[in-house]
């Protein structure tokens, strides 16, 4: 577990820096939780063929292309709260709109 929580502290902010602006596909977010499915893999010894889902769930980790929704979300509701009005009023739609893509993507 001192690894997870190592690779979760030092790995992943660095996977995830300024992940708030990228415009994300489908081949884009796969290649990023192929990315972290392969850290828990390497800290596992898992095998590559193997799914990290459980792996994942035990260590309470979300999957990395959902962290960058999360983030995006966490985002645009600090400029919810910005003086400028039109980050303000701008802020609730942009929310919306990562909303729904989070949920086409899954």
């Amino acid at each position: 577990m001192l690894a997870v929580h190592l690779v979760k502290t030092y790995c992943l902010p660095s996977l995830l820096h300024s992940s708030e602006t990228w415009h994300l596909n489908n081949t884009d977010a796969k290649s990023i939780d192929v990315t972290w499915n392969n850290a828990f893999r390497k800290i596992f010894n898992g095998y590559w063929h193997e799914s990290t889902k459980p792996l994942q769930l035990y260590c309470k980790c979300l999957r990395a292309s959902m962290l960058i929704f999360l983030r995006k979300i966490m985002f645009w509701r600090k400029m919810f709260h910005h003086s400028n009005v039109l980050l303000h009023n701008l802020a609730p739609e942009v929310i919306y709109l990562i909303l729904l893509k989070m949920y086409a993507l899954n």
